[in-house]
């Protein structure tokens, strides 16, 4: 398993993503990076629900102009 060094975290209180930053994003997408990294590797389970992805989609789509790759993936079944 890779170990994954970390800064700390920021003392202020949370202010919204668009207030952060740029060290402290640094700091919040090394601590996603390394969730995502032991979701990966089995040592933790995620879990989302629809509005969460459908959420995801809509800002892919809108505001990062990203095309629909494939229609079902995020089918719900």
């Amino acid at each position: 398993m890779t170990k994954v060094k970390l800064q700390k975290l920021p003392t202020q209180p949370y202010k919204g993503t668009r207030d952060l930053l740029p060290d402290e994003m640094s700091v919040r997408t090394q601590l996603v990076e390394a969730l995502l990294q032991r979701a990966e590797q089995g040592e933790v389970l995620l879990l989302t629900n629809a509005l969460v992805l459908a959420e995801l989609v809509w800002t892919l789509e809108s505001f990062y102009k990203l095309p629909k790759a494939n229609e079902g993936l995020f089918a719900m079944s």
